[in-house]
């Protein structure tokens, strides 16, 4: 089962992917990026509630997909640091994002495509 992480901003292209993998019969554990956002994530009450299923839905992936891109927010950052404590394998799609991580259990590709790939070869 995979996670996507990204940011609020790029949240279509995580759904995108998502229904990438869905097609390819890869589960996907996130939820972000298929509901409407609700209430106003600035408040300090629906950031801890948004955490609360983040890292819930994290604990039960197999792996985590980040989308990173120019201005990523840390809040993508941090899903991806706890990613990695969970010792999930990652694949880090950066675009042209600097890259902010190099850890072994990380792999890092340029495109969804290539993410999408690499999913495939895996399973």
């Amino acid at each position: 089962m995979i996670y996507i992480a990204a940011s609020l901003q790029i949240r279509d292209e995580a759904e995108e992917l998502a229904d990438a993998l869905r097609v390819r019969g890869v589960s996907v554990a996130s939820t972000w990026h298929a509901r409407p956002v609700g209430a106003d994530p600035s408040e300090p009450e629906e950031r801890l509630r948004i955490w609360e299923t983040c890292t819930r839905e994290i604990v039960s992936a197999d792996y985590m997909i980040a989308l990173l891109h120019a201005g990523s927010p840390r809040t993508t950052l941090v899903e991806l640091g706890y990613a990695l404590a969970l010792h999930l394998p990652v694949t880090i799609v950066a675009g042209d994002a600097p890259l902010p991580i190099a850890d072994a259990e990380c792999r890092v590709v340029r495109s969804l495509e290539e993410a999408v790939e690499l999913m495939r070869r895996a399973r």
